[in-house]
């Protein structure tokens, strides 16, 4: 089976970044907590996003640890 960024990039049209600096810059917000994601996607659109949703509630389903954390 593929990686998590390996299946949402395959599936959507924006942009998906396992960068480090990018990692980075979303693992805050305002608050004083620090969690380092695994991926930061960049949805073009609602479509992206409802199969941003469907891919997490899968791998959910498959006992994987996904979480989404919508940002703005």
């Amino acid at each position: 089976m593929s990686s998590l960024p390996e299946r949402l990039s395959r599936a959507i049209k924006g942009d998906v970044a396992t960068d480090a600096p990018t990692l980075k810059k979303y693992s805050r917000d305002t608050s004083i907590f620090e969690k380092t994601p695994e991926v930061v996607v960049f949805p073009k659109g609602a479509d992206d996003v409802a199969t941003v949703v469907k891919i997490a509630y899968e791998a959910r389903e498959r006992g994987e640890s996904v979480s989404i954390a919508a940002r703005s």
